[in-house]
This record gives C-alpha cells, sequence and structure tokens, in this order.
C-alpha cells in the first residue's frame, strides 16, 4: 500500500514537474488596468483600451480617432501585487484575436521591472506570432526563473492591421516558485 502511493506521489511530480520543497504558486491578474505605452517616435498611438463585454476582459483595438497605421503599439499590465524575492517561473496569457486576416497579432511579450528613478529594465523578452482567432492560452517558461524586484510589468507589443480589428486579453496567470 505504502509503495503504491510513493508511486503514485512520485508520478504525479513528474507530470506536474513540482516537488515538495518547491511548490508553485499562481497569482492571477486582470488586464483592466493595463496602460498604452505611446509610441517612442513621436506619433500618436492609434489603439485604444476597453473592458470586453463580460467586463473582466481587456479589448485592444483601433482608435477611430486617431490616425491609423499599423505599426506596433506597446501595452503595458502592471503585475503589481507579486511578492519580492519570489521567482517568476512561468506566465500565461488567455487571448483572442478577432480580424480578418492573421497579420493583427500579439507579435512580443516582455517582463520588465519598474525601479527608481522610474527605469523600466527588461528581463524577459520574447517575440511570438499570438494571433488565434479562437480562445487560446500561451504559456512562457523562462530557462532561469526570474527574480521579482521592483514593481513587475508584462509588456505586450500589438499589431493592428485593420480599423475593425481587436485582441482580447482575459487574464494572464503567474506562477512563483
Amino acid at each position: 500500500m505504502r509503495t503504491r502511493f510513493i508511486a503514485i506521489v512520485a508520478l504525479g511530480v513528474l507530470l506536474l514537474g513540482v516537488g515538495f520543497a518547491q511548490a508553485a504558486e499562481s497569482l492571477w491578474f486582470t488586464p483592466l488596468n493595463a496602460v498604452i505605452v505611446p509610441p517612442a517616435t513621436g506619433q500618436n498611438t492609434f489603439i485604444q483600451l476597453s473592458p470586453g463585454s463580460n467586463g473582466a476582459s481587456l479589448v485592444i483595438s483601433v482608435d477611430l480617432n486617431e490616425a491609423f497605421t499599423n505599426s506596433p503599439q506597446w501595452v503595458n499590465i502592471p503585475l503589481s501585487s507579486l511578492p519580492a524575492g519570489m521567482k517568476i517561473a512561468k506566465f500565461v496569457i488567455y487571448y483572442q484575436v478577432s480580424a480578418e486576416t492573421t497579420n493583427t497579432y500579439i507579435a512580443e511579450e516582455k517582463l520588465a521591472k519598474l525601479t527608481y528613478p522610474k527605469t523600466l529594465t527588461s528581463v524577459y523578452d520574447i517575440t511570438s506570432t499570438l494571433n488565434k482567432q479562437t480562445p487560446s492560452v500561451a504559456t512562457f517558461t523562462p530557462k532561469i526563473p526570474i527574480l521579482v524586484s521592483g514593481t513587475m510589468n508584462l509588456m505586450l507589443r500589438v499589431k493592428m492591421d485593420s480599423l475593425i480589428d481587436s485582441i482580447s486579453i482575459g487574464a494572464i496567470e503567474v506562477f512563483l516558485q
């Protein structure tokens, strides 16, 4: 009986990748506190952020009051309640793209820390093409867990191809160790 229990626990540890001394903790973040990062080129931003129809998701769309260009734009989502001293083992973005083509997508994901005096330093940067038009999950696992210090931010570089396209962000999940 004891051997069977140990075998089941060992199998669970192998499947989950979690050890007894390093149990992963998961924290969820809403994207609703996101802000648009103005382009460094001095151009106006042409995207807008609004709550989704369910009130919990964030919709990134084209601001029809601004001149549209299809250059990438940055959206910053603060991850302000991450406990200092913990390490980010992985993070997950729940998203969906509504577009006529695959030319609207999330082009880059960046974890950055804000330290004072107001310096944003990239600690993890990956280029991808998140363009699924069904509810989707994108999981990112840094090779080395990232130490939480300062205010952590998830930055998304979005590329919009059409005036009617949009990208919905449902939630951000961060796994700590």
